[in-house]
């Protein structure tokens, strides 16, 4: 099962750009309120964040940020995408977790969206692109809760992009929405026990004298942080197809754009990824891109988390396994 979801998710890098016989999704219409809705309850929620600021708060954001935006980076994008590396089965079923804590929904959904953003980037087809008529917003946040495919349609897209990885019981168990709301209750009821036994210590009446601090972790380290990451996420989409410059003359109009990259640990270098999809490394195409998953990638690496990491090397103009593994080992991680 390991080598059918490293060869799922690397074939992308194969079908870029490349709908030859292939009828594109139909275009989305309409709103779904069963996900605008709570997309936007989460960012009113998130707007209580100046009214609940506390060094805790902001302690939490920055540790829950980092953890649900790598799940996103390196486990959805660039591992369960992308196959830019082998990852051992702990780490594999963390990056799930982590992805999930972002609170962008079905990592199989996410990753066939993604996989069909490769084939028709920039044409029709594209779920998310700025161009043409659609615009910035429609990139950055109305594309997200526009009428799903028809049943028919969303079973032959799960089919055509998706299942290796959906075969997968572990995956296939993490895109249940009982299971993704469950979560978040968790992580919610979680942070809210911290803050207040922060303020109050072990006392019997905790949760009830610390509300404040509970109320504040709760706001700060899930909505203002699940917001924050999703519109950086949603930034390469937007932002990375209109501003930046090109190192590679893809077909699309992605672009890198160093802010976006900032905010996205290293996906903002988009002309990169589109030029060398298969990479592990968006930046360091040139010596200032800086791609903090790529870092935390090399890090996993050195420890023994990860192994043949593909890594392009700009001054040769090739593509690199680095963290090599004997082939005899192929299905023993």
């Amino acid at each position: 099962m390991q080598r059918s979801i490293e060869l799922a998710a690397s074939a992308p890098h194969i079908a870029h750009r490349s709908p030859n016989g292939v009828a594109p999704p139909t275009r989305r219409i309409g709103v779904d309120w069963t996900i605008a809705g709570p997309l936007l309850l989460a960012h009113g929620l998130a707007c209580l964040a100046p009214w609940t600021f506390s060094w805790l708060g902001l302690g939490l954001f920055g540790v829950m940020y980092l953890l649900s935006g790598f799940g996103v980076t390196i486990g959805a994008h660039r591992y369960f995408t992308h196959g830019t590396f082998v990852a051992r089965p702990w780490l594999r079923h963390l990056l799930v977790w982590m992805f999930l804590a972002s609170a962008q929904g079905s990592l199989l959904r996410w990753v066939r969206d993604h996989q069909i953003h490769h084939r028709y980037s920039d044409l029709d087809g594209d779920p998310h692109s700025p161009q043409h008529e659609t615009g910035f917003w429609y990139a950055q946040l109305t594309w997200l809760w526009k009428t799903p495919p028809s049943r028919a349609e969303n079973k032959r897209l799960y089919e055509q992009y998706v299942a290796q990885l959906g075969a997968d019981g572990f995956l296939r168990a993490s895109s249940r929405p009982s299971l993704l709301v469950g979560l978040h209750l968790v992580v919610i009821a979680f942070l809210y026990v911290v803050g207040a036994v922060w303020e109050s210590g072990w006392a019997m009446d905790a949760l009830v004298r610390g509300w404040q601090m509970g109320l504040s972790c709760v706001v700060w380290g899930a909505f203002l942080r699940i917001i924050c990451v999703l519109h950086a996420t949603s930034l390469v989409n937007s932002a990375a197809h209109l501003w930046g410059y090109r190192n590679y003359k893809t077909p699309e109009h992605s672009r890198n754009n160093w802010w976006v990259a900032i905010v996205s640990l290293g996906e903002g270098w988009h002309n990169n990824h589109h030029g060398r999809p298969a990479a592990a490394n968006q930046g360091f195409h040139r010596w200032w891109e800086l791609d903090l998953s790529f870092c935390v990638l090399l890090l996993l690496g050195a420890v023994g988390a990860l192994q043949d990491l593909r890594v392009y090397r700009a001054h040769s103009g090739k593509t690199e396994l680095w963290f090599r593994r004997p082939i005899s080992t192929l299905d023993s991680l």
